[in-house]
């Protein structure tokens, strides 16, 4: 997909460079790049990724969204833009095709019951020839997308959640 295609609905400070190359991926880990990925340097509160900007462009990234204006000599396009978080969402909806605006989702919340009336739903949907993916967990909630790291919570990205959504429109669960 054209870098121009996946910037739309994105708020840009800045774009300079090639406008139309190619991007194959997306990632937020200089080690995890690959040729013809747009890298997302994104800042935290112990790292900042704009330190390894130039280990992504070495591992053959098509492209760089930053915060950050660009630190001249730059080989590749460079799109600064507010929050680079949020332009990692939605380059990630605009690259996987928005995933949600095709998946049908039922909540089912309370006290007591929910795991059986998972149950009912997913037989009221088979009974009607309308394959579910099986999701029924107990205690399911904001917890759920943080995972434990050395004592710490990190957040699961926002692109990885729209690859799975983008499985799951597919018939695949994650």
């Amino acid at each position: 997909m054209k870098l121009e295609e996946l910037l739309k609905g994105c708020s840009l400070r800045a774009a300079a460079g090639d406008l139309g190359v190619e991007i194959l991926g997306l990632a937020y880990d200089s080690r995890r790049v690959r040729p013809g990925d747009a890298f997302f340097a994104i800042r935290g509160t112990r790292m900042d990724g704009n330190r390894f900007v130039p280990n992504a462009i070495e591992k053959g990234a098509a492209a760089i969204v930053s915060a950050l204006p660009a630190t001249p000599p730059v080989s590749v396009p460079w799109i600064e833009v507010g929050d680079e978080r949020l332009a990692l969402a939605r380059m990630a909806g605009n690259f996987y095709g928005h995933p949600t605006a095709q998946l049908h989702l039922i909540g089912i919340t309370g006290t007591n019951g929910k795991t059986t009336t998972t149950y009912l739903v997913e037989s009221i949907l088979k009974a009607a020839n309308v394959p579910p993916p099986h999701l029924a967990r107990s205690n399911i909630g904001a917890q759920d997308s943080l995972s434990q790291r050395n004592g710490q919570q990190r957040s699961r990205p926002n692109w990885k959640n729209s690859s799975d959504k983008w499985s799951m429109r597919d018939g695949n669960t994650p």
